[in-house]
């Protein structure tokens, strides 16, 4: 019979919850959200990267994404600008507050990734990935 409490998609999401909770309760020390963050890691990384692009590294929607990006940009983090092969196309850039916001974070978010995998063996992490990418595989068809 169906018990809620042992479904293995409910465990999961209240497990990352709760660290995903823990996580923006850290970031915020800094003036960042755990979404924030993640927009700002990709942007980093890309040196310029077009909306649409970002909302598929994130998988989520553009209107989020453009949300997203305005507070990005009211806080300083981050700017727009065209791109000089495609008039109609905008970049997301780092400025050098993102850029050092960026450098901030990532060993605060490095030493939380290290934090929750203590104790946990590589085998252990692989095996875990791997059931978590075929529940997804399993939940699209």
């Amino acid at each position: 019979m169906f018990q809620l409490d042992n479904c293995v998609y409910y465990i999961a999401t209240l497990g990352l919850k709760k660290v995903t909770d823990s996580y923006n309760d850290i970031l915020k020390n800094y003036g960042a959200t755990r979404v924030q963050w993640i927009a700002l890691y990709y942007i980093e990384k890309s040196d310029g990267i077009r909306r649409s692009a970002l909302a598929e590294m994130m998988h989520s929607q553009e209107t989020s994404i453009a949300r997203l990006i305005n507070r990005l940009v009211k806080n300083g983090f981050v700017e727009r600008k065209t791109d000089p092969d495609d008039r109609r196309a905008v970049k997301i850039f780092c400025t050098d507050l993102g850029h050092q916001m960026y450098e901030k974070l990532l060993p605060v978010c490095d030493s939380f990734y290290k934090k929750i995998i203590k104790d946990i063996p590589k085998e252990e992490l692989e095996t875990f990935r791997s059931v978590l990418d075929r529940l997804v595989i399993n939940s699209e068809t």
